[in-house]
């Protein structure tokens, strides 16, 4: 992984606590990319790092992390997906912000994997980052919903019934869930965030 700490002398203490943490998670997720959920120990005993701090530390970070040779950016990005779904999926903490987390995770990996480059890997973000609107806390309910509806549609574009029905399926499902939100909201009745993840968190393939 890039040196992320050649300015770090010049950053708040927390800012340089949690781009410590960040880099550490990524590096966990690569160790075990098999079931990054073996991470969630080491998560649950460092709650308290995920936070807004955190949130800034993935945008100051991802540009160094990212100058580097395509191999490179392509790791960086597959452990940015991975963070992204570890913690969309993540019990524990404040889900808020973990939602938050995720997004800007996700949109950071589609930096790299952009639809002409990485078609797949594109289509897995995009699915992923959909999800993690659907259920979005901050901001307003009726944009997250649309942001969701927007990359399902994204995902369908290259998840075709033809060439990966199972894909296509789960998107279709997701799909589905966001329009019936969509609904209800219109028709004034009761929306909630579910807190258990929709089908087809995807990019913890990435990695391999």
């Amino acid at each position: 992984m890039p040196n992320i700490y050649l300015h770090v002398n010049t950053l708040e203490p927390s800012m340089q606590k949690s781009l410590e943490f960040l880099a550490i998670v990524l590096q966990l997720i690569v160790d075990n990319r098999k079931d990054i959920q073996q991470i969630y120990p080491y998560l649950k005993a460092n709650q308290q790092r995920l936070n807004d701090t955190l949130l800034e530390a993935i945008s100051i970070a991802a540009p160094s992390w990212f100058n580097g040779d395509k191999n490179q950016q392509k790791l960086v990005a597959a452990m940015f997906g991975g963070f992204g779904n570890l913690i969309a999926q993540f019990p524990l903490g404040n889900r808020e912000i973990n939602l938050e987390l995720a997004i800007t995770a996700y949109q950071q990996a589609l930096q790299v994997f952009t639809r002409e480059a990485f078609p797949k890997q594109w289509a897995a973000m995009q699915n992923d980052l959909a999800n993690a609107y659907s259920q979005r806390i901050r901001g307003e309910r009726a944009e997250n919903l649309e942001q969701a509806l927007a990359a399902f549609q994204l995902v369908l574009q290259v998840d075709t019934r033809e060439a990966f029905p199972v894909d296509w399926a789960m998107t279709q499902h997701n799909l589905a869930n966001a329009y019936r939100d969509r609904i209800r909201r219109a028709s004034g009745r009761r929306t909630w965030n579910r807190p258990s993840p929709p089908a087809g968190w995807r990019c913890r393939s990435i990695l391999g």
